[in-house]
Order: structure tokens, then C-alpha cells, then sequence
């Protein structure tokens, strides 16, 4: 393709050429000498029992970008070797790794990446959809964009991950995330990420109501919540509900009332609406 580096391992050393456009439709190598580049890198060619062996030597981050390529650390490279055989001065090319290969460079560093969950449901949050987390994670070499993820929900094993990854789990309770980090080393982050979180989309019971003399006592079932971690909503004579407590100590005139509630349970989940109609009597003077 325009602009490849071409390394080249002949018996007689290093030839570091690029591939340019020498016409509407033609293409040719050229040396990166003859254009301001350099001749940077060494090679060593020999046939031994009818075995050639090909050595190339490149530095990686070359200060003649304006032909050749730099890796940085980490990096990968795709490339396609070719064995170029000349026999009575007629010479071919052969491809003698038809799938191409990889040059992977890699730090050497054997300190670990950290990872920071930066999205998703809270800590301890209770949610009322299965929800999605994003992540990432810092390396003292590789960037971000160059680390490798593994999540697991609770007890299942390490598998391979994406940012955002979600969802985690569709089982209503109680789960624990865990993500680490991995840089090119496969050094893994010690001290993974974690994330504990309630799923719950199931509604809780119509409230109940106690009616004792002034005093209405609103209670209400939900699944997996204590009793006392379920909220209400009420009004009395009005459709708009609104934040109410459990005891409700009515001052009414005397008459006929309605009194709608519903519960609410920690992940937000909504009750459909309880209707109690009842009557204040007057009072004897």
C-alpha cells in the first residue's frame, strides 16, 4: 500500500525502501536515501545446505517518520515477508507466509494496570433494571486504549470484556462485579475493580391500611426488602400523591374521605394504588 516500509535482507546488507506512485497506474520502490530518509537498520542473508536464513534489524521509533514507520510501546504491526529467488538473472517473488504475520512490541514492564469503574449503578444501589457499567484503567506504559479487560459476576469465572458491559446479570438480588485490567505483559490488575448492586424489578404489595380511631397504619410486602425499607406515597381527598409516612394521623372535618396509597421499595418500583374510602364523624359536644 502507498507509503510501506520495505525492509530488505540481501547478501550484501540493509536495503530500507517505501513504496511510491511513480504514475497514474504504476508503482515502484524507492530507496529512503534518494528521498532525505536514511539507511537506518542492518541484515544478514545466507543459504546454509540449501536453508536461507534472513535476519533484519529496524530501530522502532525512527526519526525518519517521513518513510519509515515507529512503533511505540506497545504496539502492533502487520506484515507480509517475500522471498524474492533468481535463477540465469530472471528473479521472482515468492510469499512464503501467505497469512502474513505480526510484529508485536511489547514493555517488559511486570507492574500491573489499575482499574476504575466509572459508570453503572452505585455501591449498594438498588436498581430496577439490569443495568450497564463502564470502566477503564491506567498502566505505567500502555495506554488505555491498549489494555485488555476481564469481568466476572459474582462466582462465575474471568471471561474476556468490553466497556460498557452490561448487562451484568438479569437475575433479581444481590451481585458483585469484579473487573481487572490487563497490559501487554498480561500483567492483571491485583486488586480488580468491584461493584456490588441489587436488581430488583419486581413491584412490591398494595399497602395495607389500618384504620384505629385518628390514626391510619400503611404497611406493605416486597420481595427480598425489610419491611421497614419500603416507602409510601398518599393523599387524602386529592389524585396527587405524595412522600408520606407509614402512620398517618388524620385532623379531618367530619364526612366521607378517600385515602389512595402505594408503596415504594428501594429501587424505585411502584405499588399500584391503594383506595380506602371512609367517614369522620362529628364529634358530640
Amino acid at each position: 500500500m502507498p507509503g510501506s516500509d520495505i525492509l530488505r535482507a540481501v547478501p550484501w546488507g540493509l536495503e530500507d525502501s517505501f513504496w511510491q506512485q511513480t504514475g497514474p497506474s504504476s508503482w515502484d520502490w524507492a530507496l529512503d536515501s534518494d528521498f532525505r530518509g536514511t539507511l537506518d537498520g542492518t541484515a544478514h542473508a545466507q543459504v546454509n545446505g540449501g536453508i536461507g536464513f534472513f535476519e533484519v534489524m529496524h530501530p522502532l521509533n525512527d526519526g525518519d517518520d517521513l518513510h519509515d514507520f515507529s512503533m511505540a510501546i506497545p504496539s502492533h504491526m502487520q506484515y507480509v515477508p517475500l522471498f524474492q529467488h533468481c535463477v540465469a538473472g530472471s528473479c521472482a517473488f515468492t510469499n512464503i507466509t501467505p497469512a502474513g504475520g505480526k510484529v508485536v512490541v511489547v514493555s517488559g514492564t511486570h507492574l500491573p494496570p489499575q482499574t476504575t469503574i466509572t459508570a453503572g449503578p452505585a455501591e449498594g444501589a438498588q436498581v430496577p433494571d439490569y443495568g450497564t457499567f463502564e470502566f477503564t484503567g491506567t498502566d505505567d506504559v500502555a495506554p488505555p486504549s491498549e489494555l485488555e479487560y476481564e469481568c466476572k459476576v459474582d462466582d462465575e469465572e474471568w471471561s474476556s470484556c468490553d466497556s460498557p458491559f452490561g448487562p451484568a446479570s438479569t437475575v433479581d438480588g444481590w451481585h458483585t462485579l469484579s473487573i481487572r485490567a490487563l497490559d501487554d505483559m498480561l500483567n492483571a490488575d491485583p486488586t480488580p475493580a468491584q461493584r456490588r448492586w441489587r436488581i430488583d424489578t419486581q413491584s412490591p404489595s398494595k399497602p395495607q391500611v389500618v384504620r384505629k380511631r385518628k390514626t391510619l397504619r400503611l404497611t406493605a410486602t416486597d420481595r427480598g426488602t425489610p419491611s421497614g425499607s419500603v416507602r409510601f406515597k398518599c393523599s387524602v381527598d386529592s389524585k396527587r400523591l405524595h412522600v408520606c409516612a407509614s402512620r398517618l394521623r388524620l385532623r379531618l372535618p367530619a364526612g366521607r374521605h378517600v385515602l389512595r396509597a402505594r408503596a415504594v421499595d428501594p429501587a424505585g418500583n411502584e405499588s399500584d394504588v391503594k383506595i380506602v374510602r371512609f367517614a369522620v364523624r362529628r364529634s358530640k359536644g
